[in-house]
C-alpha cells in the first residue's frame, strides 16, 4: 500500500473524527493557558505561564522564543555568564520565534499558541500512522482515540503506593509527559512536534519495507532529520527499530526483498545523520561547560513496576494482540510493531543518562497492537449488556473510564489547579518589565537562582545562574551567590562581577536575606531602579 492508498483507504466519516478529535484536543490544551491569563486578571497580577511539567526548564523555552524572536537564528545559552558557550541551531524553537516575530506574540503566548496549532498535524499523521498498520475501521477509531485521550494506571494505583523514596519512583504516565502522548500535548509544544516526527518516520520507513520503495527511505530520513535536530537522542530506538524490524521481515517474509529493503534503511539512516553527526561534534569540539551541562543532563526511568503501571491497558493487552493477529491478520506488519515497541522499553533501562527520554513513542505501538484486542473485548460487552439488559451499562461505561481515561483527567485537573508560583506579583512584573525595556541586550545580572530563571526566561538578559543544568555546576553557583551576598568587602565584589563580565545586581527578598538585611550601596554601585521590594543596582565603569 503506498502512502496516496493509504490517504484514499480513510474516509470521510473518519476524517470527521480526526477533525473533531483535534479540535477537542486544541480547546483542552488552549484552555488553561487562557483560564491562568483570566485568574491573574482577576488577582491584579500576571500569569507567567509556569504549570507543573517542568516548570524550571520554562524559562530556557521562553529565552530560545525571545532570541529568534529578536532575529537570531544561533541560539545562545543565557543561564551562564563569563564562560565561553557554543551557541545551538534549533529549527523547533527558532520557529516558534519566527510565529512569534510575524505575530506579534510574547514568547509566552507563542509557546502555548505553538502548542495548540501542533495538535492537529499530530492527529492527522497518528491517524495515517494507525490506518496502516490496522485496516478496520474500528480499530482504527479505538486506537486513535486512546492515543490522543488515552493513559495508564498511575491514579489508580498511587492510592497503595508509597511517596517516600526517590522521586523517580512514580508511575511514568503521571509525571514523565514524554511517555504519554495526553501528556505531551498538555506539556510542550517540542514535544507534541517531536510525537510527529517520530511517528511519520516510523510510517514511511514501514511503507518503505511493504512497498519495498526507496523513496520511503528517503522521505523517512528528511524526517528524522529534523526530529533528531533537535531531539537527538531518538536516533538510537530509531535506528535499532529499523534495523531489527528489517531483521524480522528477513526471517518471516521470504519474498526476496530483503537487499530492497536493506537499501531502503540504509538511506533511511545516511540521510537522517546529519543531525546526530552535528550534536556528536557539538558536544566533542565545543566548550567544557557544553559537555558539563550535557553530563548533568540525567533522567532515568523509574523501575519497571512504575512503567507498566504509566503505560496501564495497552501494555497488558499488547501481547495478547500478537496472538490474536494470527487469527485474523490485524494489525499489519506485527514484526515490525513489536520491534518497534522493544526497542524503547529495553533502551529505556540502558545504561544511558537521558534513558528516560527513550520512552517517548512506545505508546504507540503498544495501543495499535492492543486496539483488535479491545475491540473484541468491547464486542463481548455489549453481548453482556444485552443479557443484564440496560442495567450494566454504567458500570461498564465508568470501568472504561477508569481503565484509560483515569490519569488524563487527573493530569488535566492538576493544570488547572494553579500554583501561586504561576503568577508574578505586581512588583514582580514591574521590575522584570524595567529590566526588558531598560537594560541593555548585553546586560549581566547576578541575583538567586529563581530571580535569574526569571531574568533570563522573561527578559531576556543573561544571568550568572537561573538554572540547575543550563548554568553549569549548580552547587557552584550556589555557592558563588550566596558567597556574592554574603560578602561584606565591596572591592571583592566589585572585582568578582569585573572578572566575570556582571553588569547588573538584582535584589529581592532572597538575595536580601542572603545580605542580612540590606544590600550596602557602594560607590561602585548605583541603584537605577527600585519598586517594592527590587532593586537593581549597576556596576559603575
Amino acid at each position: 500500500m503506498s502512502l496516496i492508498e493509504l490517504t484514499k483507504s480513510i474516509t470521510r466519516r473518519e476524517w470527521l473524527v480526526v477533525a473533531a478529535a483535534a479540535f477537542i484536543m486544541m480547546l483542552l490544551t488552549s484552555f488553561p493557558p487562557v483560564y491562568g491569563w483570566l485568574v491573574g486578571l482577576f488577582r491584579g497580577q500576571e500569569w507567567n505561564g509556569l504549570q507543573i511539567f517542568s516548570p524550571g526548564d520554562f524559562g530556557v523555552y521562553l529565552s530560545y522564543i525571545r532570541q529568534a524572536r529578536g532575529g537570531a537564528f544561533f541560539l545562545d545559552n543565557i543561564f551562564v555568564v563569563g564562560e565561553p558557550v557554543t551557541p545551538v541551531i534549533n529549527l523547533f524553537w527558532w520557529s516558534v520565534g519566527l510565529l512569534a516575530r510575524l505575530t506579534s506574540l510574547g514568547p509566552v503566548a507563542a509557546f502555548y499558541v505553538a502548542r495548540s496549532l501542533s495538535v492537529l498535524p499530530l492527529a492527522v499523521v497518528c491517524y495515517l500512522a494507525v490506518s496502516f498498520f490496522l485496516r478496520q475501521q474500528t480499530e482504527r477509531l479505538i486506537a486513535f482515540l486512546l492515543l490522543m485521550f488515552g493513559s495508564g494506571w498511575g491514579l489508580l494505583a498511587s492510592p497503595f503506593l508509597s511517596t517516600v523514596g526517590p522521586s523517580v519512583s512514580w508511575p511514568i504516565d503521571l509525571w514523565v509527559p514524554e511517555s504519554n502522548l495526553f501528556a505531551s500535548q498538555m506539556y510542550s509544544p517540542h514535544f507534541v512536534f517531536s510525537w510527529t516526527l517520530l511517528i511519520l518516520s516510523m510510517l514511511l520507513l514501514a511503507l518503505a519495507y511493504e512497498t519495498r520503495q526507496l523513496r520511503y527511505g528517503l522521505l523517512a530520513g528528511l524526517v528524522a532529520l529534523l526530529l533528531f535536530e533537535f531531539h537527538p537522542f531518538h536516533a538510537p530506538t530509531l535506528y535499532i527499530a529499523g534495523f531489527f524490524s528489517w531483521l524480522a521481515l528477513t526471517i518471516f517474509n521470504r519474498d526476496g526483498a530483503v537487499w530492497r529493503r536493506l537499501m531502503a534503511f540504509v538511506l533511511f539512516v545516511v540521510v537522517s545523520c546529519p543531525s546526530v553527526i552535528y550534536h556528536y561534534f557539538l558536544l566533542n569540539s565545543a566548550d567544557g561547560l557544553t559537555r558539563e551541562i550535557t553530563a548533568a543532563n540525567v533522567t532515568l526511568t523509574p523501575g519497571w513496576p512504575y512503567v507498566l503501571l504509566g503505560f496501564g491497558l495497552p501494555l497488558v493487552l499488547a501481547p495478547v494482540g500478537l496472538f490474536l493477529c494470527r487469527r485474523n491478520g490485524s494489525p499489519q506488519l506485527i514484526g515490525f510493531l513489536v520491534v518497534w515497541a522493544l526497542s524503547h522499553l529495553v533502551l529505556s533501562y540502558f545504561p544511558f543518562s537521558f534513558q528516560r527520554r527513550f520512552l517517548e513513542g512506545a505508546e504507540f505501538p503498544l495501543v495499535v497492537l492492543a486496539a483488535p484486542v479491545i475491540v473484541l473485548m468491547v464486542g463481548r460487552l455489549i453481548k453482556t449488556i444485552r443479557m443484564f439488559r440496560r442495567s450494566i451499562i454504567p458500570a461498564i461505561g465508568l470501568l472504561l473510564l477508569l481503565l484509560v481515561f483515569a490519569s488524563s483527567i487527573d493530569i488535566y485537573t492538576s493544570i488547572l489547579q494553579l500554583s501561586p508560583d504561576a503568577f508574578f506579583s505586581s512588583d514582580e512584573s514591574l521590575v522584570l518589565e524595567w529590566i526588558r525595556e531598560s537594560t541593555p541586550v548585553d546586560a549581566a545580572f547576578i541575583s538567586s537562582g529563581a530571580s535569574g530563571h526569571l531574568v533570563a526566561g522573561w527578559t531576556g538578559r543573561r544571568v550568572l545562574f537561573g538554572h540547575w543544568v543550563n548554568s553549569g555546576n549548580v552547587e557552584r553557583r550556589q555557592s558563588e551567590v550566596k558567597e556574592f551576598f554574603g560578602q561584606s568587602d565591596n572591592v571583592t565584589r566589585v572585582e568578582f562581577m569585573r572578572l566575570r563580565g556582571l553588569t547588573h545586581v538584582l535584589v529581592g527578598p532572597e538575595e536580601r536575606a542572603a545580605t542580612g538585611g540590606e544590600f550596602v550601596i557602594e560607590p561602585s554601585f548605583r541603584q537605577v531602579y527600585t519598586v517594592g521590594e527590587f532593586e537593581v543596582y549597576e556596576l559603575q565603569e
